[in-house]
């Protein structure tokens, strides 16, 4: 059985940092999974769910001004929806072929879990925008963590979807919003494999007055 963390109380003392071998493990072992490989995964129980994004909401957040929210997709409304939005295409006249419209149709069916993080930022006397903007986005990696930590695998996508209005408003994003985007979330049992990595020397450098 799962153990759920026990979230602490606000104010309450926080314990300092401590070295932690299992957590760095898992850190340099997340990968996020070919989105094929989500397509029979198990999606986070009800119980699960909360507990995930409770973890996942722990990001830097410049005066408190939680400038994001999340939207699930799950269950039958992944097709409603992807049928919506592929009826957008048709109704622009889009020239697609039966195999295309069907990956459309299907779109939110490709993991049993959809989130979808929105930017929503705020009128705020400290926060800026951009700051706003880069809470979001760490949210988003804070999730892909907060899912590895629970045995879920993560992958967060860009696609048209986010980018278009008229899309973006049937997902649910109203019209000062911007949709982060459409994290697909399940556990699998089909094992990632590692890509190359960043070469710490063609990325790093101490400042110095030169």
């Amino acid at each position: 059985m799962k153990i759920l963390p026990n979230f602490p109380i606000v104010d309450s003392a926080l314990p300092l940092p401590a070295q932690n071998q299992q957590f760095i493990d898992a850190l340099t072992s997340r990968r996020s999974p070919k989105i094929v490989d989500l397509q029979n995964a198990i999606a986070p129980s009800a119980e699960e769910l909360p507990d995930i994004l409770k973890v996942a909401v722990r990001v830097p957040d410049h005066g408190k001004a939680v400038p994001w929210r999340f939207i699930a997709i799950d269950g039958e409304n992944r097709g409603i929806l992807g049928r919506k939005l592929a009826q957008i295409l048709v109704a622009r006249g889009d020239k697609m072929d039966a195999a295309q419209l069907a990956l459309e149709q299907t779109r939110f069916e490709r993991a049993p879990l959809v989130l979808a993080i929105v930017h929503s930022p705020r009128a705020h006397p400290k926060a800026t925008i951009w700051e706003q903007e880069l809470s979001a986005g760490a949210l988003g990696f804070s999730l892909m963590l907060a899912c590895h930590g629970f045995g879920y695998s993560a992958n967060w996508l860009s696609e048209w979807p986010i980018y278009d209005n008229e899309a973006s408003a049937i997902i649910g994003a109203k019209p000062h919003e911007k949709i982060a985007g459409l994290f697909y979330i399940g556990k699998t049992q089909i094992a990632p494999t590692e890509r190359p990595r960043p070469n710490l020397d063609d990325i790093f450098e101490y400042w110095n007055d030169k």
